[in-house]
C-alpha cells in the first residue's frame, strides 16, 4: 500500500476525510499540509486482522482494526488512539494495558493545563507522538532486561510507558520537582511499580542498569557521560535522537569508542533510536571537558 496511489475503480474508493466506513481509521502526522493528505485512497474492504500501514511519501498511517473495535470506538480520540497503537504494536499490548495507557492520557492532558509536561502541538496526538514513540524501542530491549535506567523522564517518556509495557524495575529520573509529582501520580494511576528520582542524573549512584534510555536529553557526549556512570559493564544505551544524529554520532566518536545500531523512527522519518554498547572514552577527561 505504498508509493503511488493505485488506479482501483471509483466505486472502490473512499478518501481519508475522516473515518472510512470500513473500518479504516487514520492518523496524519502533525506538520503536512492538506494537500499532502488529500490524495490517498484506500481499498473498502473489510479485513478481520490487526494491522498497521505507513503510506509513504505522504506520511498518513492507516490501520485495520477489528470489527469489534471499530463499534467501541465510535469517534472518541482516546479509543482511535489506543486501537492505533494496539495494531503497530501487535499481541504483546492487552486490553487491560489499553486502559492504563488511556488513564495515562487523560491525567497527562489534564495536567497539561497547569504544567508544560510535553509540546502543546502534540496534546492530540499522544499515542502516536509519545506512547508508540517511547514503546517502539521494546524490541531493541537486550534479553532479560532487569534494570532500566531513564534519564530526564519529563512526562515519562519513554520510561513509564516500558514499565506499563512490562519493563521490571525501571527508575525515572528528572530534577524537575512538579514533574516529578506528576510522574509519582501517573504511576499511582496506572498501578505501575516504578522508582522516581527527584534529582540530577549525576547525583545518582550505586547503579548497574542493563539499559540507560534517554528521549531529548542534552548533547550526545554529555548523555553518554552520564549514562557509563549508571550502566552496568556490557550494558545498553536507547537514545531518541533527533534529525541531526549522524552529525551528533560523526563527533561524539572522537571522544567515545563505542558499537552504534541506528534505527529509523517508526513515528519520524527524520529521527532514530541509537543503540549504543561497548561503551568507553577513546581520551582521557580533561578537567575543563564538560563531556
Amino acid at each position: 500500500m505504498c508509493g503511488a496511489n493505485p488506479s482501483w475503480p471509483n466505486d472502490s474508493r473512499e478518501t481519508l476525510g475522516g473515518f472510512c466506513r470500513v473500518g479504516l481509521v487514520y492518523q496524519s502526522v502533525p506538520g503536512l499540509s492538506q494537500n499532502e493528505h488529500s490524495p490517498i485512497w484506500v481499498r473498502r474492504k473489510r479485513l478481520n486482522i490487526s494491522r498497521s500501514y505507513i503510506c509513504a511519501p505522504t506520511w498518513v498511517r492507516l490501520i485495520h482494526v477489528k470489527q469489534s473495535q471499530r463499534c467501541a470506538m465510535g469517534r472518541d480520540p482516546t479509543s482511535v488512539g489506543a486501537a492505533m497503537f494496539a495494531a503497530a504494536m501487535g499481541d504483546i499490548v492487552s486490553r487491560e494495558t489499553l486502559d492504563r495507557l488511556a488513564l495515562y492520557e487523560g491525567l497527562l492532558k489534564s495536567w497539561q493545563a497547569r504544567v508544560n509536561l510535553i509540546g502543546p502541538s502534540t496534546v492530540e496526538h499522544i499515542w502516536h507522538r509519545h506512547f508508540l514513540d517511547s514503546a517502539q524501542i521494546i524490541p531493541l530491549l537486550p534479553p532479560k532486561t532487569h534494570t532500566l535506567v531513564d534519564i530526564g523522564s519529563g512526562a515519562g517518556f519513554p520510561g513509564l510507558v516500558l514499565a506499563i509495557l512490562g519493563v521490571p524495575d525501571v527508575h525515572l529520573v528528572d530534577s524537575d520537582q512538579k514533574k516529578a509529582v506528576f510522574l509519582r501520580e501517573a504511576a499511582r494511576l496506572t498501578e505501575t511499580p516504578v522508582s522516581i528520582h527527584a534529582v540530577r542524573a549525576e547525583s545518582l549512584a550505586d547503579f548497574s542498569a542493563d539499559v540507560v534510555t534517554a528521549r531529548a536529553v542534552a548533547a550526545l557526549p554529555k548523555l553518554l557521560e552520564l549514562a557509563q556512570m549508571l550502566l552496568k559493564p556490557g550494558g545498553t544505551c536507547l537514545l531518541h535522537r533527533g534529525r541531526s544524529n549522524e552529525q551528533e554520532l560523526t563527533a561524539t566518536r572522537e571522544i567515545w569508542h563505542m558499537n552504534v545500531d541506528s534505527f529509523r523512527s517508526r513515528t519520524d522519518d527524520s529521527a532514530a533510536i541509537l543503540r549504543i554498547g561497548a561503551l568507553s572514552r577513546a581520551r582521557p577527561r580533561d578537567r575543563d571537558d564538560p563531556c
